[in-house]
């Protein structure tokens, strides 16, 4: 009966068994090429980030300044509140973002 198959349907089993035996690996490297693809254009614009931050890095420095002069006037406990901070980025013109970190920093 395995006979009968074969003459029937050897045409479609080549197929068959040429897509289990290549396809895998082909898959394999379509989906090596993917993923390079995909990330590595999301490794390249986090890069970016990175790079366009620290080349913005230092804040202007009135805004320095002024943080400056409040952590002098508060050096025994320089926590600003949340309050005290959106009263620095008003005054800074920067956003709470920057204030905090300035402050973890």
């Amino acid at each position: 009966s395995s006979d009968h198959s074969d003459r029937n349907g050897s045409s479609d089993e080549d197929v068959d068994a040429s897509e289990n035996y290549i396809d895998p690996q082909a898959e394999d490297r379509e989906l090596k090429g993917q993923l390079l693809r995909k990330y590595s254009g999301y490794l390249g614009s986090l890069k970016q980030e990175f790079l366009k931050k620290r080349k913005k890095g230092k804040l202007p420095k009135e805004a320095r300044q002024q943080l400056l002069d409040w952590w002098s006037r508060h050096y025994k406990w320089p926590y600003p509140s949340e309050s005290q901070k959106l009263a620095l980025a008003e005054s800074t013109g920067l956003d709470q973002k920057q204030i905090n970190n300035w402050f973890i920093n």
